[in-house]
């Protein structure tokens, strides 16, 4: 069962990184100074006066997280049949 552990440590790990990566792009705000479609926004709460954010590696790690999950969930799912299939096995 160590492959079920380490799928749901992944899975719990990927949703950890889901949620920050989220909070990150949450955070962020237009300011008047950025250039409209500039990649990179000010952070208008909860942040240090000049803190950015690449809303782009926001995206890409948000994207990361949720492929790692599914990767996770996939795992379960084929740790699960190979669980029944050895018991259909044994009777």
């Amino acid at each position: 069962m160590t492959s079920l552990s380490s799928a749901l440590d992944g899975m719990n790990r990927a949703a950890d990184s889901f949620d920050a990566a989220a909070a990150r792009i949450a955070r962020t705000g237009q300011s008047a100074n950025n250039a409209p479609g500039a990649s990179t926004a000010a952070i208008t709460a909860g942040g240090a006066v000049g803190d950015t954010v690449d809303l782009s590696s926001s995206m890409v790690s948000l994207l990361e997280a949720r492929n790692n999950f599914e990767a996770n969930t996939r795992t379960v799912a084929i740790s699960e049949r190979m669980t029944q299939a050895a018991l259909n096995m044994i009777g």
